[in-house]
């Protein structure tokens, strides 16, 4: 019996800045102030790219943080099951843009991405949308028959 020796990842930092939990029938910040939720959808990891959509003319650090200068404080990354996969590969961002994620795996790039957010004070709503890449509201159920997720 052989041991996968995983792959050893980019090293992150936890920014626990104010989380959001729910206090009754509010969001509500760590001090249970309602919070203010002023988000926005960054699609991609939910298809067969496995990243986010404009990566492939920018980077995902000037994207995030032009969505910090219009004022919004959360992203909102839908994701599919297959993207988790091992053998899943990222495809079409500008590594030029984006040589951090040169070599990663989408989780590993999301990992980068969600990472990143916390650096500049933006919360992430991860979203899982569909089970196979690109077929968001395509599937009777939230899971594939006899898979293996």
């Amino acid at each position: 019996l052989k041991t996968a020796i995983p792959t050893p990842g980019p090293t992150f930092k936890f920014y626990p800045f104010d989380y959001f939990h729910t206090f009754g029938n509010q969001i509500v910040d760590k001090n249970n102030v309602p919070a203010r939720i002023a988000g926005t959808t960054w699609s991609g990891f939910e298809s067969t790219s496995f990243i986010p959509l404009g990566l492939w003319a920018r980077s995902y650090k000037t994207v995030i943080s032009q969505m910090k200068q219009l004022g919004f404080n959360t992203i909102k990354l839908p994701f599919s099951n297959q993207m988790l996969r091992s053998g899943s590969v990222v495809l079409g961002p500008d590594f030029t843009r984006n040589n951090d994620l040169v070599g990663l795996s989408p989780l590993q790039c999301m990992d980068m991405i969600v990472n990143y957010c916390g650096v500049v004070g933006m919360r992430v709503i991860l979203t899982r949308f569909s089970a196979l890449a690109g077929n968001s509201g395509n599937e009777m159920l939230w899971y594939v028959p006899k898979d293996n997720y």
